[in-house]
C-alpha cells in the first residue's frame, strides 16, 4: 500500500493530475489512496465518496472474456476497446488538440488475486511450454516462473496462515479455520467439532 501511495504522489507531482487507469477486479492496498484505485465498492464504501477514483477498464481475461470473445479469434479485442477511448474527445478522456489525456498513469497487476487469480493472456503460451509438475498436474506457479524470465512479476509477502486448497487436507483446514471465525455459524460449528473429536 505504501508503495502505491508514493507512486500516486509521484504521478501527481510529475503530471499535475489525479486520475489514473486501473483494471476491474484490481486490488492495490488498504491505505486511503490505494483504496481509491481498488475496484471493489465494498472496500471503498466505509470511507465515503472518493473524488480521485480510477477509471476502471476490463482486465484481459481470456478464460472468461468480458466481451465473450475467444482468444484464437478475438485479435486482442480488449486492447482495441481500450484504444477506442483515445480516438475522440467525446469519449471523455482526451483532448486531441492539445495531445493531452485526463488520466496520468495506468496501475496494472501482473496477476490479479482479489478476483481469484486472473492472469494476463501471455500466461497461456507459458502454460503450453510448462511441463507437468507434482501429481502430474500443470502448475500455474511454474508458468509464472517461465514468464519471469521475460518480464517482471511482482508479489507481496503477507502475514497470516497459508492454506493449500489444492490438497484435500488443506481445503478442509481452510474451511474449518474460516468456519470457526464466521460470526453467523462459528459458535455452533465449534460445538459440532467438539462433539466429533
Amino acid at each position: 500500500s505504501a508503495a502505491v501511495e508514493d507512486s500516486l504522489k509521484l504521478v501527481r507531482l510529475h503530471k499535475k493530475k489525479n486520475l489514473v487507469f486501473a483494471y476491474m477486479g484490481s486490488y492495490h492496498g488498504r491505505t486511503l489512496a490505494a483504496t481509491e484505485i481498488t475496484s471493489s465498492y465494498r472496500y471503498r464504501k466505509p470511507f465515503g465518496h472518493f473524488s480521485n477514483r480510477a477509471v476502471f477498464v476490463p482486465y484481459p481475461y481470456c478464460f472468461r472474456c468480458p466481451w465473450g470473445k475467444k482468444p484464437e479469434t478475438c485479435q486482442l479485442y480488449c486492447v482495441k476497446e481500450f484504444e477506442r477511448l483515445f480516438e475522440s474527445e467525446y469519449y471523455s478522456l482526451v483532448d486531441p488538440k492539445k495531445e493531452d489525456a485526463e488520466c496520468a498513469a495506468f496501475y496494472i497487476e501482473a496477476v490479479q488475486g482479489t478476483g481469484g487469480y486472473i492472469v494476463p493472456p501471455e500466461i497461456f503460451s507459458a502454460l503450453k511450454k510448462t511441463k507437468l509438475g507434482r501429481d502430474n498436474e500443470l502448475w500455474l506457479v511454474d508458468a509464472i516462473a517461465q514468464m519471469l524470465k521475460k518480464r517482471p512479476i511482482y508479489a507481496k509477502v503477507i502475514d497470516g496462515t497459508l492454506f493449500d486448497p489444492g490438497s484435500k487436507l488443506g481445503w478442509l483446514k481452510a474451511n474449518v479455520e474460516f468456519g470457526l471465525k464466521d460470526k453467523e455459524v462459528g459458535a455452533e460449528f465449534k460445538k459440532f467439532l467438539k462433539n466429533k473429536v
